[in-house]
């Protein structure tokens, strides 16, 4: 009887599978190993050119980023949220979020400065609630024709630059600057 066998394909490539692509291409030129960047060096390269790409393109000019070989285009994105609600009307406030930061505040200024432990026993204390209208993210838009090759690719966005784009669409000038994303009517 023959044995099954399970393949594994690595999908991710980090920074040293780059760079060592980089030098075999380098190499396979005829070029020299000393008139080569750095591995340091070529790093920091990608990681400006990355930087440079996701914080001007795509945030602050809210333009979509085309990508070559037809693998489609990535852009900011802009998702309207409703306000969570109850069948009687109220506002559901187990579907919301608590503002830690503010609600220490309140509390420091009602029940004076104690602990968090001493907070926790007292009863009935209000809470302050982020008010979120929309959501801001980023949507890798994929030609649909080559959706069974792209599905072995994907992209990850730092939480550093999902946190800039945050901030940065919350600014007055900018808030209607993102395509807006609405749910599909069934």
């Amino acid at each position: 009887m023959s044995k099954k066998r399970t393949i594994y394909i690595k999908t991710t490539k980090r920074l040293p599978d780059i760079y060592k692509f980089y030098k075999e291409r380098k190499k396979a030129r005829g070029t020299m190993v000393k008139d080569m960047i750095p591995k340091w060096k070529f790093g920091d390269v990608l990681r400006r050119l990355n930087e440079k790409l996701v914080k001007e393109v795509l945030i602050e000019e809210a333009r979509s980023f085309r990508m070559p070989y037809k693998m489609g285009q990535l852009y900011a994105v802009k998702r309207n949220l409703p306000t969570p609600l109850r069948p009687d009307g109220t506002i559901d406030k187990k579907r919301l979020v608590v503002n830690w930061g503010d609600t220490y505040k309140l509390w420091e200024k009602e029940y004076g400065a104690m602990r968090q432990s001493e907070y926790s026993k007292i009863k009935g204390k209000p809470l302050v609630y982020w008010s979120i209208d929309s959501r801001v993210g980023f949507k890798w838009e994929k030609p649909y024709r080559c959706n069974k090759v792209l599905s072995l690719y994907s992209i990850k966005l730092t939480q550093a630059f999902n946190r800039y784009l945050g901030k940065y669409s919350e600014k007055d000038n900018n808030k209607k600057k993102y395509r807006v994303l609405s749910k599909k009517k069934p």
